[in-house]
């Protein structure tokens, strides 16, 4: 065999060493790249239905996490409750829409691992994406269904670390992606 001829095949494997693990720095990127999308688009979501709540409320926003600081939220019954329930009426999250684009599965990770947080922890803005999430949930469409079952176990779990287990694909706790709401919420 000629010295060329070993040096083209030597290059060949070499660059289909080299592609292969390019290919996987592309999907990686895709992937991260779908996963902030998706927080992007819950953002602007849970931006429009909390400045809602904010224009229509007579207390200021830290009032509501008073109310909605529970894991189980359906035995209160407050005017700032009622309140947030009429107002939420009128901008629906679209689940469909988000969990349909989020591949990686990090908003059924995000819901599970708010609800297996302990409620002395949880923040006023986590209470609210709850809240609106165990309201949303109640619908018999794919999303709600999905969205229960996060729920579900997320109650189930004794910590988020048990549902960053189960939805591993995603690489975001919920206090990352919290971080990245109020980003995007902002912009």
């Amino acid at each position: 065999m000629s010295k060329w001829l070993r040096f083209i095949i030597f290059l060949l494997v070499l660059g289909l060493g080299k592609a292969h693990h390019m290919i996987r720095v592309v999907i990686l990127a895709a992937m991260g790249l779908a996963g902030l999308w998706m927080l992007h688009t819950l953002a602007q979501d849970f931006n429009k239905i909390y400045n809602n709540v904010q224009q229509h409320q007579q207390h200021p926003a830290s009032d509501i996490s008073k109310f909605l600081a529970k894991r189980s939220i359906s035995n209160s019954s407050s005017y700032s409750l009622t309140h947030l329930n009429e107002t939420s009426e009128h901008s629906q999250i679209d689940w469909e829409r988000i969990l349909t684009r989020d591949p990686v599965g990090c908003a059924r990770s995000f819901v599970c691992q708010l609800a297996a947080t302990n409620p002395k922890d949880i923040l006023s803005e986590e209470s609210i994406i709850l809240y609106l999430i165990q309201s949303s949930s109640q619908k018999e469409t794919w999303a709600s269904k999905q969205l229960r079952k996060a729920l579900k176990y997320g109650q189930q779990a004794t910590t988020p670390v048990q549902c960053r287990n189960r939805y591993r694909y995603c690489p975001y706790s919920s206090r990352t992606m919290i971080s990245l709401l109020r980003f995007f919420g902002e912009t």
